[in-house]
């Protein structure tokens, strides 16, 4: 039979004052001393006690033990604690309730701590947490890539000086913790690559608001650097390809004022002179209004677009200007192939190419257009005898204002930018150009578009 939890305790008092009296009794007529009868009357009443409480004290000592695992995260499955007392079944109930409680709020912590884990290690900018001595308590992969010399989980423990091999790191991580501010600066990696680093360093702070260490975040900005250079670049040459013509402008214009009008010849060639030069200004101008336009993302609407028709339309308007220069200029358009763009972009692309060709090529010369028709893509080839490009320049000739020969391409009246347009339309057309050329003898320009299959042309 079970006893109640709160019958144990009367039937314990009880029991114990009836056994403390029993024996003191039978002490006093064994003529046992007092001090004795005291002993052995204290001695029942805790045989009885430990007798009615051995069984709920394990019961409480199973459940501190248990809360004690759970303290000490120790999640492994227990054994129940079977009890059939009402006040120790609560008990049980409530502790076995706070267990799964905290199990359930620690397996939920880690998940979301795990999450945030994979999330800083995803991350492209490189994160370094440390302590207030600047060593490392974090690291995502990033951070590892970024120094390169050891993996991310290496750096846990080290300082940052050690980890990275950067004092300027080093210094701004320290003045960070020291004055308890955000420090931002831009950092110069030379290994495992050149690059620059945008680094901004928050500090970290506890509950009395002390600061407790730092975290250094890391941005690649190498690209947006390069781009900034190129857009600096590009003003300054624009700027003065702009000046170029304006000035000669300007002074054939004064020459005229000053009495060049009152000479015939001399006045129409100077006229002649400031026509070329407003010439070769509106291409340039046109060639950097499309290069913007293109920039900002504005696109034709695609079109089903005939290889062949747009190269023998390019020969056939330039052919004027090679007999004019004494250059053969042919055309073998025959691929009946079809690419999805504006027809206008490849007819410009196209034109270009052999506009160079023509420009940089000697009388007596050839140009060639020759269009192929592959499985996946259509190539259209611009072939000439020209003067060739050294190998050391052909990774720049699409650059803009990057010139193989800078009189010549001015004497004729390029304006620098045609290849880089050229290189604008085939990427904006899903496509590629290439270079082989060997100097001296001649240059061959390829371009690659995606072919459009039969059934993907509209109303097909």
């Amino acid at each position: 039979m079970t006893v109640p939890l709160r019958l144990r305790f009367v039937l314990a008092a009880a029991l114990g004052a009836l056994a403390a009296f029993a024996l003191d009794a039978a002490g006093a007529r064994w003529g046992v001393a007092p001090v004795w009868r005291l002993v052995a009357a204290l001695a029942g009443a805790w045989l009885i006690g430990f007798a009615l409480w051995r069984q709920p004290l394990r019961v409480l000592e199973r459940v501190a033990r248990r809360l004690r695992r759970i303290l000490a995260r120790d999640l492994r499955p227990q054994r129940p604690i079977d009890t059939t007392d009402p006040v120790l079944k609560d008990l049980v109930s409530s502790a076995q309730e706070l267990t799964d409680f905290i199990r359930e709020s620690w397996d939920a912590a880690d998940r979301q701590l795990g999450e945030i884990e994979s999330i800083v290690d995803d991350l492209a900018d490189a994160v370094i947490a440390t302590d207030a001595s600047s060593r490392i308590t974090r690291a995502n992969v990033a951070a590892g890539q970024f120094f390169g010399h050891l993996p991310h989980r290496s750096m846990v423990g080290m300082t940052i000086v050690e980890a990275t091999l950067n004092h300027t790191l080093d210094a701004m991580v320290r003045s960070c913790i020291e004055t308890g501010t955000v420090t931002e600066g831009v950092l110069d990696l030379f290994e495992p690559r050149e690059r620059s680093v945008s680094a901004v360093i928050i500090p970290r702070t506890g509950p009395g608001g002390q600061v407790t260490g730092a975290v250094a975040v890391l941005h690649d900005i190498t690209e947006i650097r390069r781009v900034d250079r190129l857009h600096r670049d590009f003003v300054a040459n624009a700027s003065h390809e702009l000046r170029t013509p304006l000035a000669s402008i300007k002074v054939m214009t004064e020459s005229l004022l000053n009495g060049a009008l009152d000479d015939p010849e001399l006045g129409r060639r100077f006229v002649q002179s400031i026509a070329e030069s407003a010439e070769r200004l509106t291409a340039l101008v046109d060639d950097l209004l499309f290069l913007a336009v293109r920039e900002a993302g504005h696109t034709e609407e695609g079109a089903v677009v005939d290889v062949d028709a747009v190269a023998q339309s390019v020969a056939e308007k330039l052919q004027p200007a090679a007999a004019k220069r004494g250059i053969a200029l042919e055309c073998e358009a025959a691929s009946g192939a079809q690419v999805a763009g504006d027809p206008t972009d490849v007819w410009r692309a196209i034109a270009n190419l052999v506009d160079n060709a023509i420009r940089y090529t000697d009388p007596g010369g050839r140009a060639r257009i020759t269009t192929r028709a592959r499985e996946d893509r259509v190539e259209i080839e611009v072939e000439d005898t020209g003067i060739g490009i050294a190998a050391e320049h052909q990774q720049m000739v699409f650059e803009r204002f990057f010139r193989v020969d800078v009189v010549r391409s001015r004497e004729s009246g390029g304006t620098g930018l045609g290849l880089s347009i050229v290189r604008q339309i085939v990427r904006s057309l899903g496509g590629d150009v290439s270079l082989r050329s060997t100097l001296g003898e001649g240059s061959t320009f390829t371009i690659a578009l995606p072919r459009l299959k039969q059934e993907e042309a509209p109303g097909v």
